[in-house]
């Protein structure tokens, strides 16, 4: 049941719920892909925080055959970059196809993508890549308006890094508490082309889920004996 404490392996856990009503970027993906398969490249960028770079080549892909001057040219005209200092104006770059993997995929495969089939054989033979760009400190600001605090550590991976707080308020007193499990919804803006505002609906339904049970929460700390401050 949404909105619910229970428990796993003797530890407590949160179930969330969240909607969200934000549109895919399959338009643009589809433009993109349509344009790159006449042309060799083309790029859309989304969301101020986003880009997305296709490459074509009917006798497969190869890293002399990218035009990466074309892409550069796209980026610094895209408004992906921002003006924040160290991992908040640092890209990190996905990839599709992706490297074979042993773990579970928590999204969408490219076969199963929103676009001709004709461009998912492309992908599946080497003729098409799609490169993913995103500014983890855009999306961060984007995150932000709505007062949660984003913490980006530093690494090669900022986007799938971010840390997300809270702060709330109780008759006991004020809170901080960690929204966690966001990187499999990170990767879902990324390899599902969603929004900021898909993420920012999904940050809002968990933050929305922790203000229901945080009095059951802190109950159960103090019953606990660790305290008056829960410890999600």
């Amino acid at each position: 049941m949404p909105n619910t404490l229970y428990e796993v392996d003797g530890k407590k856990s949160l179930s969330a719920h969240a909607e969200s009503l934000a549109h895919s970027q399959w338009p643009k993906l589809k433009k993109a892909v349509k344009e790159a398969r006449k042309s060799g490249y083309a790029s859309a960028s989304i969301d101020g925080a986003f880009m997305y770079a296709c490459y074509y080549n009917p006798d497969g892909i190869a890293p002399e055959t990218m035009d990466k001057n074309a892409m550069i040219s796209d980026v610094k005209n895209s408004g992906i970059l921002s003006e924040g200092p160290g991992s908040r104006n640092s890209l990190t770059i996905s990839s599709v196809p992706l490297e074979p993997r042993r773990d579970t995929q928590q999204y969408l495969p490219f076969y199963l993508y929103s676009i001709p089939e004709e461009a998912i054989s492309d992908i599946l033979h080497g003729r098409l890549m799609i490169l993913i760009l995103a500014n983890a400190g855009a999306v961060a600001a984007a995150i932000e308006q709505d007062g949660i605090e984003v913490e980006i550590p530093p690494g090669n991976a900022p986007l799938y890094s971010m840390k997300f707080h809270s702060r709330f308020d109780s008759g006991s007193g004020g809170y901080r508490i960690e929204l966690r499990g966001m990187g499999m919804h990170v990767c879902e803006c990324i390899y599902e082309f969603r929004s900021v505002e898909y993420l920012r609906d999904v940050v809002r339904g968990i933050k929305r889920s922790v203000e229901l049970t945080l009095p059951e929460m802190i109950d159960l700390n103090r019953s606990n004996g660790t305290g008056d401050k829960p410890s999600h």
